[in-house]
């Protein structure tokens, strides 16, 4: 199915690591808004700021690298 999530935005965690950079390009070719933070998740409140950070969005792929 092409183009599956055309007009969503999808927040993506810790885009530059792990599964990050594939996990951006397979919702982008489906037609997503791709949100992508870098930032670490492991400090408190990191992941809260990270959300409120990207504004609205319909999906969230917490993808938890470890690094």
């Amino acid at each position: 199915m092409q183009n599956a999530l055309i007009g969503k935005r999808v927040l993506i965690t810790q885009s530059t690591d792990f599964m990050g950079p594939v996990l951006c390009e397979v919702f982008a070719e489906q037609g997503a808004t791709v949100v992508a933070s870098s930032e670490g998740l492991t400090e408190p409140l990191a992941a809260e700021r990270v959300v409120r950070d990207a504004g609205t969005i319909d999906v969230l792929v917490a993808n938890l690298a470890y690094t």
